[in-house]
């Protein structure tokens, strides 16, 4: 917890971060004891004379000098917000909080406030090197947005910044994409529930979770357990498994829809929705979503990112906005990824079907990865026309598509580097269970039921399908 240093008595202490989990930040207050200076951080410091007039008995009193009442309206926000069981908070015997404290305050002055406080507060609970670790994420942060802290400095000086509450999320299936989310809405200072099981719980309780990005490494203590009766009621759970897992995972969905939560299925194929209400998910509580990130566990309580971007989108099943949606992509904002409203997420979803469909048959018959074969006779033929097959069966179910939809899929497939391997690719070479039903297989059923020829797809899923099975002898 915090060192009294006049900002939080120790007695205090346990109400005041319970306070705070709503934050409302009065300018007024704060204007007249931070003046800027020049920097290459663009640092802001606390005005000497004032802050010894400050410190003088009633000072003393009311503890509001400019970098105590940030950090009594602010961080301790964010500390209390991200406090889920086990989760770091400052800690008592550290002997640097000065450093620590001047970077979140030029966190709050740089207009980053309650977004990036927690990785402040995650690095201070650690060790000497992690400390350093955190602070120069802070000051690679700061020296990068320059025209941001302008702009955010503005409307500090026009107005009180409100900050939205944190949200409790729960992450069913904590493998790459469940992983990695948890791992990184936690950071941003939500409070995490992951649903876990065997080595990887284990070593989340041991460890906390690690995620490794390209530009980055860092470890965060989450709740876990295999068990989602302990997660009580949550804003919003997020359904991160294989389509082969669905079936395994709806109970929990239904059972945190029941709590109130709203569940986004975060699944590749177009029917995840449908399954989770059938499988007896309200179906108010259904929302639709996608992402585009590639990412993998690699190693028990070990998420990786390998992919420079992480795409969300989330919308209404119906259709229009909401609100429920609007916190959701803005925690996902907060969290560093790239995440839209989206007013029609059924044509979203279809338009990446259209790619990670043909992607999966070519790539599976071909069991090579996207480069040989575009670079095979034909191989750019065989990809259009599983394209074309995609885009004619959504138009069939009433999808409203461009009509340069095909085209735009093909070169965005002619675009990623050679050595990519879809993830049915991958686990056609692990061995295990695969997606194929949810795929080339979905393609064809639905083709059937809406009229539309598949010969492609067809011919994917018989052919895959016969590979995936025993040998009879």
């Amino acid at each position: 917890m915090v060192q009294d240093d006049g900002c939080v008595r120790r007695g205090d202490r346990g109400e005041h971060f319970a306070g705070h989990v709503e934050a409302r930040h009065d300018v007024d207050e704060v204007r007249p004891h931070v003046e800027r200076r020049a920097g290459h951080l663009d640092m802001p410091r606390v005005d000497r004379k004032r802050k010894r007039r400050e410190r003088s008995s009633k000072g003393r009193e009311d503890g509001k000098h400019a970098g105590d009442l940030f950090l009594q309206r602010n961080l301790s926000c964010s500390l209390s917000i991200c406090a889920s069981p086990g989760a770091r908070t400052f800690s008592s015997d550290i002997d640097d909080r000065g450093s620590h404290r001047r970077e979140a305050l030029a966190l709050f002055c740089g207009g980053l406030g309650g977004r990036e406080a927690p990785a402040v507060a995650e690095g201070v609970g650690r060790d000497v090197q992690d400390r350093h670790d955190a602070r120069e994420r802070v000051e690679a942060q700061a020296s990068g947005l320059t025209q941001r802290k302008r702009l955010a400095h503005r409307r500090i000086m026009s107005g009180p910044v409100e900050y939205t509450r944190s949200m409790r999320i729960a992450i069913l299936g904590a493998g790459g994409v469940g992983g990695f989310y948890g791992g990184t809405l936690a950071r941003s200072g939500h409070a995490v529930a992951l649903l876990a099981r065997g080595a990887h719980l284990d070593a989340i309780k041991a460890r906390g979770l690690e995620v490794r990005t390209p530009e980055e490494r860092f470890t965060v203590a989450v709740e876990v357990s295999d068990d989602p009766k302990t997660f009580g009621a949550c804003d919003v759970a997020i359904v991160a498994v294989k389509t082969y897992s669905l079936a395994e995972i709806a109970p929990a969905a239904r059972l945190l829809a029941e709590g109130g939560a709203a569940i986004l299925p975060f699944l590749n194929g177009v029917e995840a929705a449908e399954r989770l209400v059938e499988s007896g998910v309200p179906v108010d509580r259904v929302l639709g979503g996608l992402t585009q990130v590639s990412v993998a566990r690699v190693a028990p309580g070990v998420i990786e990112r390998k992919s420079s971007f992480q795409k969300v989108a989330v919308g209404e099943r119906a259709g229009g906005p909401s609100e429920r949606v609007r916190r959701i992509v803005e925690a996902f904002q907060g969290a560093g990824a790239e995440a839209r409203v989206s007013e029609d997420i059924s044509t979203v979803l279809w338009r990446k079907f259209a790619f990670i469909a043909p992607m999966a048959a070519a790539c599976g018959l071909a069991r090579a990865p996207i480069g040989p074969v575009r670079d095979a006779p034909y191989g750019k033929l065989l990809l259009a026309r599983a394209v074309r097959e995609v885009l004619a069966v959504a138009r069939a179910r009433g999808v409203p598509l461009a009509d340069d939809e095909e085209a735009k899929v093909v070169a965005f497939i002619g675009s990623i580097g050679g050595g990519m391997k879809p993830s049915f690719l991958l686990d056609l070479e692990a061995g295990g269970p695969n997606e194929l039903d949810d795929l080339s297989g979905a393609v064809s059923r639905l083709g059937r039921e809406a009229g539309v020829e598949t010969p492609v797809h067809d011919t994917a899923t018989a052919a895959l399908g016969a590979a995936g099975q025993p040998a009879k002898t």
